[in-house]
């Protein structure tokens, strides 16, 4: 039978490192507000605009990366390349490792697996964000694309995946850098929304949660006036992002923003969340914000 967890029964709240690689995954890095809990730190091979107001950096040569992002941590556990040691000062003693990165390219596609195997053998939890090219792009980038993805999934515990596609479909009319702005923006919501009910007791519980399904898909959705919070449901699952019947999900991580959170409404959430994907455990947790004047439920389906 599927479990229903609560996150925020702790006290202390994680240390999280979220991390920009190459080019795309430092623009997305740009759309996190850093707080005390939450630092940046952007990666790349030289020095670029898409870094500008990120002070911590580390500079990597493309050169063997790939190389040493395929490496086995079961098998080979010491970081003992250049790249791995530099990445791991920076990392320092973070409790949840957030790499992000642009896939096609050489630094976003093997970077991003670099810093989820230290991270990993350093006994953080490894949640990483992955958006993939349009189809339009062509079969090389994509073909690295797809090597990237699954080299990224031995190494991190999740991998959220956002293909570039379904921007078409929710903005076909915005220009593509604007389009872009609004992928960034989507994809870094759960992750500040994760931070403000996350305790350090979670960790373990996180880890475990994501390790049930290789492949987990994003939906964010907006309730306003008429039971808000089964709006906000409706819509999450309707994002273009979430390409498989929810039916068949495996696991659920369920993050709530909430004008005032009451057990109601938490409970009516998270049992519509139930009808949706049955099977699938979920890991859920809200957090109050007095100036919002909407309900905002975002949803990580693992499949």
């Amino acid at each position: 039978m599927p479990h229903r967890t609560q996150l925020g029964q702790g006290t202390e709240r994680p240390h999280v490192l979220a991390v920009g690689i190459g080019g795309a995954g430092c623009n997305t890095l740009r759309a996190i507000s850093p707080s005390e809990t939450l630092e940046r730190f952007a990666v790349n091979d030289l020095p670029h605009p898409s870094m500008a107001g990120i002070k911590r950096r580390v500079f990597l040569e493309k050169t063997g990366l790939r190389e040493i992002a395929s490496m086995d941590e079961t098998a080979v556990r010491a970081l003992a390349t250049t790249a791995e040691q530099a990445i791991a000062v920076e990392m320092a003693e973070a409790d949840l490792v957030v790499p992000i990165a642009g896939l096609g390219g050489e630094m976003g596609s093997w970077g991003a697996s670099l810093v989820a195997r230290v991270g990993a053998l350093k006994g953080a939890t490894v949640l990483a964000v992955a958006t993939t090219p349009f189809s339009a792009e062509g079969m090389n980038r994509r073909g690295v694309a797809e090597e990237a993805l699954r080299v990224l999934r031995t190494h991190a515990h999740g991998v959220l995946a956002m293909p570039n596609d379904p921007l078409l479909k929710l903005a076909p009319n915005l220009p593509l850098l604007r389009a872009f702005e609004v992928l960034s923006r989507l994809a870094v919501q759960p992750i500040q929304d994760l931070v403000r009910v996350m305790t350090r007791e979670d960790l373990a519980a996180l880890k475990a949660h994501l390790r049930v399904a290789k492949d987990w898909r994003l939906g964010i959705g907006e309730g306003f006036v008429d039971h808000p919070e089964l709006a906000a449901v409706e819509a999450a699952f309707r994002s273009p992002w979430i390409p498989r019947d929810p039916v068949d999900a495996r696991g659920v991580l369920l993050l709530m923003s909430l004008p005032e959170v009451s057990d109601w409404m938490t409970r009516a959430i998270v049992e519509d969340v139930d009808l949706r994907a049955p099977r699938a455990d979920v890991l859920w947790g809200a957090f109050e914000d007095p100036a919002a004047d909407r309900v905002r439920v975002s949803v990580l389906l693992g499949f």
